[in-house]
């Protein structure tokens, strides 16, 4: 048993003295487990693609039980993009690649802008919907919670990385909570953007929108609340989440 478990014991804290450590942790693992195992299904790596050519890749997730899929506005136009498709994996293995449609996107928000050197086209909320012609295997997670409290614990699951097959969550703390968005200090690079992010009861509270630093990251998160006033309103209805 190392000295933290130990430390905790000395607190009053309930220790599994055969796996020597704390129930408290075995249970957050647990939870973290749980949440990954719900979500892997229908968040999927989005690949944009100009002449053929992959130029960047987002994140998105399937929202509803009709095909539809939920991603970053600034995915508009990435990198010269005309093109965009839908990676489903089962584990690390590719089971299809699916080009979509574009529904709908966030009000444009001025000029083009860059990221990195790379152009893409801003709106406002940074907020994109797309068409799959693949059908959710899976019944989507429980949407509608509201917003969180600082301090909270959330989870974002998504793909790290452009070359990365298996999917990844990382666990972080609400750090700030605003009307249009919320922050959460946790580790996410910058292909994160679209992913999901849960709160502790398995609810989906957001979507990563942007996230400055390296190590320990300020990432913005988009709002459900947002998210399905955006998907409702507008010359076009599309269906928002369910409560």
């Amino acid at each position: 048993m190392n000295d933290y478990d130990r430390l905790l014991g000395s607190m009053g804290f309930p220790i599994d003295y055969q796996l020597g450590r704390s129930v408290i942790s075995a249970a957050a693992e647990h939870k973290r487990k749980v949440i990954y195992e719900g979500c892997k299904n229908y968040v999927v790596k989005l690949e944009c693609l100009k002449d053929n050519k992959v130029v960047g890749f987002f994140n998105g997730f399937m929202y509803h039980d009709l095909p539809l899929i939920l991603t970053s506005g600034h995915i508009d136009c990435y990198a010269g993009a005309t093109n965009y498709f839908a990676l489903f994996y089962e584990g690390t293995a590719l089971q299809q690649k699916v080009e979509l449609k574009p529904l709908k996107f966030g009000q444009p928000a001025g000029v083009q802008q860059t990221f990195d050197g790379i152009p893409y086209n801003a709106h406002d909320p940074d907020l994109a919907l797309f068409e799959s012609s693949h059908n959710p295997v899976h019944g989507c997670r429980p949407f509608g919670a509201g917003q969180p409290s600082v301090g909270a614990t959330v989870f974002i699951i998504g793909f790290k990385d452009k070359e990365e097959p298996q999917l990844s969550i990382s666990e972080g703390h609400v750090s700030y909570v605003g009307i249009s968005c919320f922050h959460v200090a946790a580790y996410a690079d910058n292909g994160y953007s679209g992913s999901p992010v849960f709160n502790a009861d398995g609810y989906v509270i957001g979507m990563v929108m942007a996230g400055d630093g390296h190590t320990n990251k300020n990432v913005v998160v988009v709002p459900t609340t947002t998210i399905d006033n955006w998907l409702r309103l507008g010359e076009i209805s599309h269906p928002g989440f369910r409560g």
